[in-house]
């Protein structure tokens, strides 16, 4: 992967780096901790939440933005001050197998808050939000009593909590 050599050089170079990330359930309150922490004297969060760096997988939706460019994620945080902790809020982080590794390459002293919900609830809340912006038009529950893997997917949480642990270690990874 072209990333993580570009990331391990920017580090060596750079001081100021995203030293807090919300890697939780898509539709686990991710959005309502980041808000609530951008009301912190201590924290800096940019307008764009979710900028999917370490996600080498995101597909683009209508009204989000991915950012590719290392250059483009750290400017994200060009306007922090002396905030102890810039954040970036990217929930898929949890489920894309790449994403811890990633995030160590580029900061190995970074602290991880993981967002879950049951699952079940989870995974119905997302239906919702993809029918509601057109992603989807088939029903949640399809014959047979199948849902959608994707719904699925996104539920598993003990795998990727799993690589964050081994990545970051216990002091570093807080699950709520």
């Amino acid at each position: 992967m072209k990333k993580k050599t570009v990331v391990t050089s920017y580090v060596k170079e750079h001081k100021m780096l995203v030293n807090l990330f919300i890697a939780g359930a898509v539709k686990g309150g991710t959005t309502w901790l980041y808000d609530l922490l951008n009301n912190s004297p201590e924290v800096y969060c940019s307008n764009l939440k979710e900028p999917q760096f370490f996600n080498p997988h995101y597909i683009a939706r209508k009204h989000m933005t991915a950012i590719s460019c290392l250059k483009q994620y750290e400017n994200r945080i060009a306007n922090a001050q002396n905030e102890k902790y810039l954040v970036d809020g990217t929930a898929t982080y949890l489920t894309t197998p790449e994403s811890p590794e990633l995030i160590q390459k580029y900061n190995p002293n970074a602290k991880i808050i993981v967002m879950l919900r049951d699952p079940v609830l989870r995974a119905f809340s997302h239906y919702l939000m993809d029918l509601r912006e057109g992603v989807t038009t088939s029903p949640f529950i399809e014959e047979g009593l199948s849902i959608n893997d994707k719904y699925i997917h996104f539920s598993k949480y003990l795998p990727g909590l799993r690589q964050y642990l081994n990545c970051f270690g216990e002091r570093n990874v807080l699950i709520l």
